[in-house]
């Protein structure tokens, strides 16, 4: 079911997005949709974005008790709709594009729609940034799929969902509000990123040799560096240095080209298919352990 709920997301793609938002998960979209129908603010608005995550949730029990292919089926379309793993790639291969095609006007524009910056912020970006804010984008992928891999191989679908349906219940509520913190699990975001961002480290280095890098170099370069680990770790990976949010990174290497942002690509899909293997072993693992404490149990 995991390997299909994969595969059905990359089919997919990501959802539309609107200025200022990062590609998501379609269970996000899709509990966002009635309140951004209504009149921003309103009554009514609030009320559709309370009550979306609300139905969805049940939605999600009513699948689990789906018995036969159709159960199965509907665990997976769930399951896929919890995650992105698919649109920063498609995303960063038409930078590449416009920037080996010398359009870096061009190129910003996607860029915006890629990390969410603004767009006065991404005007008068030259190349090199926009390769780099790319290929930091290639390297953060895993805050977008990962800690919902192993939460469902944990707690299956109802664990999962939550993580989808938090940013729903955030739009609801408002994203500062202390009340949408609490209730919402605000204060966990850290903790996703850094188990994220520690796994894509560790996961980058070792597929190093994909792009005719070694694993020695990408974690020296992660070690000596102040930038954060998977940023350091995939800088090293591709020996090159990047410029990030104004901080050079991996200084003594040759600038990022566009051509490097194929070669991120490259290195973010053995990383994802790296962590997914971790993640069917977790589960396979987390399965024996349960059959044989029920059968310690029986005996």
């Amino acid at each position: 079911m995991f390997a299909l709920a994969v595969a059905l997301q990359m089919f997919a793609g990501a959802p539309p997005v609107r200025r200022g938002q990062v590609s998501g998960a379609w269970l996000t979209w899709v509990a966002q949709q009635p309140a951004a129908a209504l009149t921003p603010g309103s009554r009514a608005a609030r009320m559709a974005g309370i009550a979306s995550p609300v139905v969805l949730a049940r939605l999600v029990r009513a699948v689990e008790r789906m018995d036969g292919t159709a159960g199965s089926l509907g665990q997976a379309l769930l399951l896929a709709s919890t995650f992105e793993v698919i649109a920063v790639d498609r995303r960063a291969a038409r930078i590449q594009q416009l920037l080996e095609a010398g359009d870096v006007r061009a190129a910003s524009v996607e860029l915006v729609a890629l990390t969410g910056v603004e767009p006065d912020q991404a005007n008068g970006l030259d190349a090199r940034v926009v390769t780099s804010e790319t290929i930091a984008a290639l390297a953060r992928r895993p805050e977008s799929y990962l800690v919902q891999w192993l939460t469902y191989s944990l707690f299956g679908l109802r664990g999962v969902t939550p993580f989808a349906l938090r940013p729903a219940w955030q739009f609801a509520l408002g994203w500062r509000s202390p009340l949408a913190q609490r209730l919402t699990g605000g204060r966990v975001d850290p903790l996703v990123r850094t188990v994220s961002d520690q796994a894509s480290a560790m996961a980058t280095a070792l597929v190093a040799p994909v792009v005719r890098s070694s694993m020695e170099r990408a974690v020296r370069v992660a070690e000596t560096s102040e930038a954060p680990p998977e940023l350091a770790t995939m800088a090293g990976a591709l020996d090159r240095s990047l410029v990030v949010d104004g901080l050079e990174v991996n200084g003594e290497a040759p600038p990022a080209l566009p051509e490097d942002i194929r070669r991120a690509r490259r290195v973010g899909w053995s990383v994802a298919a790296l962590l997914a293997g971790g993640t069917v072993v977790a589960m396979v693992g987390l399965g024996g352990l349960r059959r044989a404490g029920r059968w310690l149990g029986e005996s």
